[in-house]
């Protein structure tokens, strides 16, 4: 790498933190016994922390340093693939859901461990041998655009920025971890080990945790084995607002989610969706929206793609036989295939809102119904799904014949109320929408 002064080298400094951590879980790695609990637990923690770190170090990049050069590039009229795809795929999500789930080998066999460990271990593998070279790229690609394309004082207060960021995320973090420590940390001179709380049954334990909320119930999952399994007890998953959660809302929206949708989506009904690659990767959201003026608008959607996908992938595979209410109305990064991966892990749903989505009927057809998902459904809105019109949907309300009509929504003309009573099956249905329509043009 070619030398760059010190005060505008903006990946360097950085970057010689994360070497140094991927050096010590590799050597920790090659000396773990997983045959061990406590080894294994050990490694998982310090894995865990690592890489929440890294996920921070990505997201400082992003906001300080790509953004801006994406930005610059753009003014300028410039295309570059490797600016556009950077830190576009989701392997540190990935990894860190691994860790996570690998909490759950504590209680097994030591052969159960022993698996996980090979498994890990390649898992890791694979990431380094990524990781190592998109840091040396952004070091020998990246600096020199940014020292083409910005102004010496511009990066000096740039590589300032980024310094600070990672100082406040070490601060933060160090701050967390003392008061997880003074929270769970065991007066043994007042508590006996007959009364510490894992002694509790399980059930009782659960109950506890169904007062919590879902960010709660994920942070509780991180805290030993016996935590992770009650944490993610299907029974404490009722209900599922994914885009609320991408959002930060994650209390006080079950008893009247439509106000909430409201006020994250305030021009909802103003906004008519349009039909995505179902095959789209996050770039091609990223790049679809790259022309809202509103920037905030563009990291929401993102947001959304990466929450819907991440419950579907490390959620809902542990706890979607417990779901009853989905709620992703309004929604922009909801897709058919992710509404029709979510259905396929919630079989017992009884409430289903996805209004004011682009979905298509794909999202309802063939195996989902001969599989015996939907069959307990008693409440579907599919109102301002401007996709979804005559034949399609119909080819979904037909696949619903348990379904009482009046518990379906469907036109934005009639929000407020359920179809015509005579608008059962297939053909009543497409005349019921109809009949509608005409009375709203008279």
């Amino acid at each position: 790498m070619a030398p760059y002064p010190e005060e505008i080298d903006v990946f360097s400094a950085p970057h010689s933190r994360m070497k140094a951590l991927v050096d010590v879980y590799l050597e920790k790695l090659t000396c773990t016994d997983f045959t061990d609990y406590a080894a294994l637990e050990s490694l998982l923690h310090d894995l865990h922390h690592t890489f929440c770190e890294f996920k921070s170090h990505e997201q400082i990049e992003n906001k300080y340093i790509m953004k801006k050069l994406k930005k610059r590039l753009k003014l300028l009229s410039i295309h570059d693939a490797a600016v556009c795809n950077c830190h576009s795929d989701n392997k540190l999500s990935d990894m860190l859901a691994l860790v996570e789930d690998g909490y759950s080998c504590t209680s097994k066999t030591e052969a159960e461990r022993i698996n996980f460990g090979l498994k890990l271990r390649q898992a890791l593998q694979e990431f380094t041998g990524s990781f190592l070279p998109h840091m040396k790229e952004e070091e020998e690609v990246f600096q020199p655009m940014l020292m083409k394309y910005f102004e010496y004082e511009e990066l000096k207060c740039l590589k300032e920025q980024v310094i600070e960021e990672h100082s406040k995320w070490h601060v933060y973090e160090k701050n967390i971890l003392e008061e997880a420590e003074a929270d769970l940390k065991l007066d043994l001179n007042e508590i006996t080990s007959d009364s510490h709380i894992s002694k509790l049954p399980p059930e009782i334990l659960t109950h506890i945790l169904s007062f919590l909320s879902p960010k709660d119930l994920l942070r509780c999952s991180e805290v030993c084995h016996e935590w992770y399994s009650v944490a993610k007890d299907p029974s404490l998953w009722k209900e599922l607002y994914p885009c609320f959660w991408a959002h930060g809302v994650w209390e006080n929206y079950s008893e009247n989610h439509e106000d909430c949708i409201k006020s994250l989506y305030p021009d909802a009904k103003t906004r008519f969706g349009t039909c995505r690659d179902e095959d789209a990767d996050i770039d091609e959201y990223e790049e679809e929206d790259s022309s809202l003026s509103d920037e905030a608008s563009c990291e929401g959607v993102l947001k959304e793609v990466r929450a819907l996908q991440s419950i579907v992938k490390h959620l809902l595979p542990h706890v979607g036989s417990g779901v009853q209410k989905i709620v992703v109305s309004s929604s922009r990064g909801l897709t058919s295939s992710l509404l029709r991966s979510i259905l396929i892990l919630c079989p017992n749903v009884l409430y289903l809102d996805v209004s004011y989505t682009s979905v298509l009927d794909s999202a309802f057809k063939g195996c989902l119904f001969d599989a015996g998902v939907l069959n307990k459904l008693q409440f579907l809105d599919v109102s301002g799904c401007w996709l979804l019109n005559g034949p399609e949907l119909c080819s979904v309300t037909d696949s619903l014949t348990h379904l009482n009509p009046e518990n379906i929504f469907y036109c934005d003309q009639i929000l407020d109320g359920p179809y015509p009573d005579s608008a059962n099956g297939c053909q009543n249905l497409e005349s019921g929408i109809r009949a509608c329509c005409r009375q709203v043009l008279l």
